[in-house]
């Protein structure tokens, strides 16, 4: 199946507290959650994080909270098995990379293996990420192929992998949030995103991704 990405223009821009006619199903999702951060909801808006809710996101909180800017939805079409396949290859050379640091290393600190050395070795996983990116670049952004560690063992989409299996075709919906916050004069704006994942048996629903455990920030 060739891939098919799509955006669809939502033409509005959502602000906390702006009485909307009608509020889609992935807006109340990601109203219901940031209340449940601020205090002002019901705590069970946690449980839409994808992966459920681990122990660092359930004490996450936030002052206030302000939708100042919503993007365009995007969708992404392909074969499941195939996308699956680029993310192993691109694992194996991962580990490989990292054993041939650690046997270059020796005795010594990985720290100490020179830029040019790290980088030779790092080559062909980094040619295989490009090659991945290309084929599925929303399949890979979730996954968040392009951090250092996506491979980290609380990522969430690693988990949801694993009950999909690799039959057939999948749909990926995705919907970003910018968010800003304002506490004792400092506004700081970071991502909501929201996704839904679809193949032939198997659909998450709308679920948030939530910002990874080893870089609250992505």
């Amino acid at each position: 199946m060739r891939r098919a990405i799509g955006v669809v223009a939502l033409g509005v821009l959502l602000v906390a507290g702006t009485a909307l006619a009608e509020k889609d199903e992935v807006q109340k999702i990601a109203e219901a959650y940031l209340n449940a951060l601020s205090g002002k909801g019901g705590e069970g808006a946690r449980e839409y994080l994808l992966g459920g809710v681990t122990l660092s996101a359930e004490l996450v909180t936030v002052p206030n909270w302000k939708v100042v800017k919503r993007e365009s939805m995007k969708v992404e079409e392909a074969d499941l098995a195939d996308a699956v396949k680029e993310m192993k290859v691109y694992d194996a050379l991962g580990r490989k990379a990292l054993d041939e640091m650690l046997k270059m290393a020796g005795d010594k600190e990985v720290q100490e293996i020179t830029k040019e050395q790290a980088a030779k070795i790092m080559k062909p996983t980094e040619a295989q990420r490009e090659k991945f990116m290309d084929k599925f670049p929303l399949f890979a952004k979730v996954a968040r192929v392009d951090k250092d560690i996506y491979w980290h063992p609380k990522n969430p989409w690693r988990v949801l992998l694993d009950k999909m299996g690799t039959k057939g075709s999948y749909r990926l919906e995705f919907h970003r949030f910018e968010i800003e916050e304002t506490d004792h004069g400092k506004k700081r704006v970071w991502p909501l995103r929201v996704l839904r994942m679809t193949t032939q048996k198997f659909d998450t629903g709308y679920k948030i991704l939530p910002a990874s455990e080893w870089d609250p920030e992505n």
